[in-house]
């Protein structure tokens, strides 16, 4: 009898023991699966995620490079514009006691200045044309040229007379006369 406890009790325990570890181990293989499965997603993550930093820096280096050329353009124009501008020299060989403050808002400006010399009058205009940046400088290039133009065709315009060729001459160019243009600048 003691013999057939024993062997039951041994029986019972080993058969416990042999379920528990099958208990375990079918514990393990599903922890392992979602241990792969949360793996694969976070990969998916880490990857979608490196993606978007190669899409955000490739993003960037574009913005930086379209930014460079900008800039570029920009200083240019800000070399072509000053280069309208009458010379230090050119306005010292004319008139002796003058000065010259000319500090644009940006890169370039609509803000300009003109002198020029005519039937032995000096004409000399310190022009804020509509806007700033770019456009202001487009507009400031077409007073610029406005007001040469004038001074070429006319001996000693009045400056009442000149400004008002002006005027017109730049409704002209920016086509508000015939109200085809989309600007009242």
């Amino acid at each position: 009898f003691y013999v057939i406890c024993i062997f039951a009790t041994g029986l019972i325990t080993f058969s416990g023991f042999r379920i528990r570890v099958q208990q375990l181990k079918a514990r393990q293989r599903e922890l392992s699966r979602l241990v792969d499965i949360r793996t694969r997603a976070l990969n998916e993550r880490t990857n979608e995620v490196e993606r978007a930093h190669v899409r955000l820096r490739l993003s960037k280096e574009i913005i930086e490079e379209k930014n460079r050329n900008i800039m570029a353009s920009i200083e240019y124009a800000r070399k072509i514009q000053h280069s309208i501008l009458p010379s230090d020299e050119r306005m010292e060989g004319s008139i002796h006691d003058h000065f010259i403050l000319f500090k644009p808002k940006d890169i370039v400006s609509g803000d300009f200045y003109w002198f020029s010399q005519n039937a032995g009058r000096y004409y000399v205009a310190v022009v804020d044309c509509t806007g700033h940046g770019v456009p202001g400088a487009l507009l400031s290039m077409i007073g610029n040229m406005k007001l040469n133009e004038i001074l070429g065709e006319h001996t000693a315009p009045e400056p009442a007379a000149l400004l008002l060729k002006l005027h017109r001459g730049v409704r002209q160019v920016l086509k508000q006369e015939s109200g085809v243009g989309d600007s009242d600048d």
